[in-house]
This record gives C-alpha cells, sequence and structure tokens, in this order.
C-alpha cells in the first residue's frame, strides 16, 4: 500500500467522524500538517507546535508500515495524542493513565485494535 499524505488527512476525517473521536476536541484537518517520512524508529508521531498554519503534525513512516490496518490503527493512535493538544504540560506527548483510557475506548469501538498496541 502507498501511504501519502492525502491518503492520511482523509483518514483522519472519516475517523474524526466516528465515536470517540467525534467527542473529543479534535482539530479542523486545515490545521494539520500530515507527513509521511521514511523514519526507521518510530511508526508515527505527534506534534502540537503553536504555529499559525499548521499546529498539529502528524507524520507516519513508509518505512514501518505497509498494511491498511496497521496505517489506520497507527494514525489513531497519533489522533488520541492529537486529542489532547489542549491539555497543559504537553499532555500531548504522554502515555499516561488519560491517553490509556482513550486507548481502550478506540479499541472497544473499532474492535479489531489491541488497546496495548495503540
Amino acid at each position: 500500500m502507498k501511504i501519502t499524505s492525502n491518503f492520511l488527512r482523509d483518514t483522519y476525517i472519516t475517523l474524526c467522524k466516528v465515536h470517540p473521536f467525534n467527542k473529543w476536541d479534535m482539530p479542523a484537518p486545515e490545521l494539520c500538517k500530515f507527513i509521511v517520512n521514511n523514519d526507521d524508529e518510530a511508526l508515527g508521531t505527534y506534534c502540537y507546535t503553536e504555529e499559525d498554519e499548521f499546529p498539529h503534525v502528524i507524520t507516519i513512516s513508509r518505512n514501518r508500515l505497509s498494511f491498511y490496518l496497521t496505517c489506520v490503527a497507527t494514525l489513531a493512535h497519533e489522533m488520541i495524542h492529537c486529542s489532547r493538544w489542549k491539555d497543559p504540560n504537553e499532555g500531548w506527548s504522554k502515555h499516561d493513565t488519560k491517553f490509556r483510557k482513550r486507548a481502550k475506548m478506540v479499541a472497544a469501538e473499532f474492535g479489531s485494535f489491541d488497546p496495548l498496541e495503540l
């Protein structure tokens, strides 16, 4: 599967329309920059930058992902981080109790995602 920034944006838009993402304060896709890179370490990353044009950056590695479901699960993981962009003390960067609770919600909704993998 060829992963593109357009694919990531379109999948982000779709996931934002379904539970639990539709209950969270997800940023508009126009405020997000979707990057596909060749990182050998991380499957994906999310960063809140506070920049004017694209304050939200989601990156997915084509070197680490090639299957549709793995790509969607990784994007969902990064979207959980993104859902916390307003949390104080860079809460968006943590895998804490709040993150794990949200991961369980996403896994329960989609059924095929392992909450420990998210």
